[in-house]
């Protein structure tokens, strides 16, 4: 496995996750049942971008609209509607704070997708992880701010304890799933780790006396974490131990030691931009810069 990880991760996709979605598709369902599928995608694609513009009749024609196919779709096709379209839903309830059907829609996505990597996708505990960060989204929007941060630190948790446990030999679009697996992990990590810290920081001058005890309890769990494993695979993975380890310091208030953490990773030339500019705004914010 570790052999098969080292031959491909040199050359680096761009879009592992829907490179996967694409691939998977083509793969498991014929020419008919793939139309079918991409007509409700669209309608349920439209209704989430509705939601984004605050089109609330045009956000609902389309639901309307995807809803009604789906009720003909055929087994095989709403098997898959119900993994990679539906979370276009969930954001749409989100989006006008119905936040009870948000949670409903991310949780039956998450029963769904456990279901098919039983049967042999793996690849699909991304989507259940991406459930799991929308469910903190949605908790953060209801006030459960100390509920939401647990829940972004469990995605942390998880693609950190399945990074030490792939199984899968399946190969996709000529590309080992693998390979893909290991691509996205690196870009969900950074995903979830960055947008929990964005949150609090946007929350700095409303809350600014609960800042650092919400990024203790996000760091908690999350300080015991070894990447040596990933590390050994590529390099770039001691970006993860490093980026905590700036936050340990703010945390404990150790400014000299924050300062110093926090200018070694902004000027290492391949930690990534995200992670940078993170960093680069809890150093404005809180006044060290």
């Amino acid at each position: 496995m570790t052999a098969v990880i080292n031959q491909h991760l040199a050359t680096k996709i761009e879009n592992p996750y829907q490179f996967y979605v694409d691939a998977t598709l083509n793969t498991v369902l014929n020419t008919e049942e793939l139309e079918y599928y991409n007509q409700i995608n669209n309608c349920f694609a439209s209704c989430f971008v509705a939601a984004k513009q605050k089109n609330e009749e045009m956000a609902m024609q389309q639901l309307k609209e995807g809803n009604r196919l789906l009720r003909k779709a055929s087994p095989e096709v709403s098997t898959w509607v119900s993994v990679f379209c539906m979370p276009y839903i969930s954001y749409y309830y989100y989006k006008i704070q119905d936040y009870e059907l948000a949670i409903r829609e991310s949780e039956t996505i998450i029963y769904h997708t456990l279901g098919l990597e039983k049967t042999g996708h793996e690849y699909l505990f991304f989507c259940r992880i991406q459930q799991e960060q929308n469910l903190g989204r949605i908790h953060w929007a209801n006030g459960a701010i100390r509920e939401s941060i647990k829940l972004y630190a469990k995605c942390v948790l998880d693609i950190h304890a399945k990074s030490t446990c792939w199984t899968t030999n399946q190969v996709i679009g000529d590309v080992p799933v693998i390979v893909l697996a290991k691509n996205t992990e690196y870009l969900f990590f950074i995903q979830v780790l960055t947008e929990m810290l964005n949150r609090i920081i946007q929350r700095y001058y409303q809350e600014k006396s609960l800042t650092t005890s919400w990024l203790r309890i996000f760091f908690k769990p999350l300080s015991s974490l070894n990447f040596d494993h990933l590390v050994d695979t590529d390099p770039i993975y001691k970006s993860f131990p490093d980026f905590i380890k700036v936050f340990e310091q703010f945390i404990a208030g150790n400014d000299t030691s924050f300062l110093a953490l926090s200018n070694d990773f902004l000027d290492h030339p391949q930690y990534d931009d995200d992670m940078k500019k993170v960093i680069g705004r809890y150093l404005h914010y809180f006044k060290y810069i």
